[in-house]
């Protein structure tokens, strides 16, 4: 059963509940660490 309108509210980018092996887990943090590191430099030139 699929709710009406469920797919709005879930996210579209890779979570830690998609991680199903320690190459899946290796994998999701290292995505998320770049993801970080981008949104820290885009912080820092803002702010200059």
């Amino acid at each position: 059963m699929r709710l009406p309108g469920i797919d709005a509210l879930l996210p579209t980018h890779r979570t830690l509940g998609d991680v199903d092996s320690d190459g899946a887990l290796v994998a999701y943090q290292s995505a998320k660490r770049a993801t970080k590191a981008v949104t820290r430099r885009a912080g820092a030139a803002e702010k200059r």
